[in-house]
């Protein structure tokens, strides 16, 4: 994910398109069996009601992320930072998203001489418009956060709870799509995408054997009930074990923030917890990667602390949770934190003057209208250029997809800001 220094826009870490085109699938499916009980008519085949259905749910799940198409507007990092999840992630558009997928899946209905019926038509329009709310919903269930409330609240709401990409929903849910479809040409990219999601965990090198295997497990399950359930049954375990998979991933993410908190009170004392941005690795509950914000309490200092964190160390500690020694570009200072639920593995300090005099540049002021863990680091060519980052992201000493690198006077402000407020608005008035 890491970039040359002509910093450049690259992929986004939200929540995948293909967990959004799940769940889309998943939504149609079970909303045809639900109008099928509903009327009493389970035993008639609508096979042009339940393609739409499928084709609208899918891209009114996936529609929104086509802010990526106008962040250059604002152009470059900036651009794309700020503008993808952006308006067509609120709820005020939401209904122009959902009619947008309604009108290209009629069109393409008429086209195709699909027959639809009114009663057809209604349902196709109430599918629509559950697609960008459960984009929204699966978005704000990461640590990148979303403004849904747009144009009342411009603040960012973090979910802290999935991983980017979560191979245990892949497992859980893909084997009933693979029996509902009935092409050859789907059910083998199904096939494909579930070999895929079980080979993701064993193959990516940081996601712990047992974690691998678990999803295996899940996935043969699924298999296994998707084959001997009737049609309800397994559209009801892929939803089911889904939302099982959320609650045991938000029980944990709570557990990790407790624990990183309570550290944080007992080592340093005379800092004020901001904020606890959380990840988890992939199909793995127990552990997470986690980023602390703090304000020293005579208000001088904020600092930013990365730690691998347990969220039940009885079971695992964090030190088994350690991914390895990364080198970034925030110029971090070794950790100070070394117990069995957190292990603080970076951190650096820094005088809150220095963050409010960067931010009195509009190109910066621009920047942490995204940054939740904002940095800045010079540069050590001579011309006085600096990086401005967010700490979440930073993975290699190269300039990554969220971070920029800005000339040491202002060459011109961006254009076309969008209103969120900035995460770390509470750092930037002097009291």
């Amino acid at each position: 994910m890491s970039h040359p220094v002509a910093s450049r826009p690259g992929k986004l870490p939200a929540l995948d398109n293909v967990t959004h085109a799940i769940a889309g699938a998943l939504t149609a499916e079970l909303l045809i069996h639900v109008r099928r009980r509903s009327s009493g008519a389970a035993a008639r085949t609508e096979p042009s009601f339940e393609r739409a259905a499928w084709a609208v749910s899918m891209l009114a799940q996936n529609l929104p992320d086509a802010d990526s198409l106008y962040t250059g507007v604002t152009g470059g990092v900036l651009g794309y930072l700020l503008h993808h999840r952006g308006h067509t992630h609120t709820i005020a558009l939401a209904p122009v998203v959902a009619l947008v997928a309604y009108a290209l899946v009629a069109a393409w209905a008429r086209l195709g001489r699909h027959a639809l019926t009114s009663a057809d038509r209604r349902w196709l329009a109430g599918i629509a418009l559950l697609g960008p709310f459960g984009h929204m919903a699966l978005d704000a269930s990461n640590e990148y956060g979303v403004h849904p409330f747009w144009p009342f609240d411009s603040g960012w709401y973090y979910g802290d709870t999935i991983f980017i990409i979560e191979p245990l929903f892949w497992a859980a849910a893909i084997p009933a799509l693979f029996l509902a479809t009935r092409s050859l040409a789907g059910r083998v990219v199904w096939g494909a995408l579930l070999a895929a999601g079980i080979a993701l965990t064993w193959g990516v090198g940081f996601v712990p054997w047992p974690s691998a295997l678990a999803t295996t497990v899940l996935g043969v399950v699924a298999i296994v009930m998707a084959r001997r359930a009737t049609p309800v049954t397994r559209v009801a375990f892929a939803f089911v074990s889904s939302l099982v998979i959320v609650a045991v991933f938000a029980c944990a993410s709570a557990a990790a923030s407790t624990n990183v908190r309570a550290a944080m009170a007992d080592k340093h004392p005379d800092w004020e917890t901001l904020d606890v941005s959380r990840s988890p690795l992939p199909a793995t509950p127990l552990c997470w990667q986690v980023v602390v914000v703090q304000r020293s309490r005579d208000g001088q200092r904020y600092a930013l602390r990365r730690a691998d964190v347990s969220a039940w160390p009885a079971l695992v500690t964090a030190s088994a949770c350690m991914r390895g020694p990364v080198v970034t570009t925030a110029r971090l200072a070794p950790g100070d934190v070394r117990e069995r639920a957190v292990m603080v593995t970076g951190q650096l300090e820094t005088p809150l003057a220095d963050l409010r005099k960067h931010a009195e540049r509009c190109d910066v002021a621009a920047y942490l209208r995204w940054a939740r863990a904002p940095f800045f680091a010079t540069i050590l060519d001579g011309d006085g250029d600096f990086i401005a980052g967010d700490l979440r992201y930073d993975r290699s000493p190269d300039v990554e997809f969220a971070e920029t690198r800005l000339p040491p006077a202002v060459e011109g402000c961006p254009r076309f800001v969008p209103p969120w407020r900035p995460p770390r608005s509470e750092l930037l008035t002097p009291p």
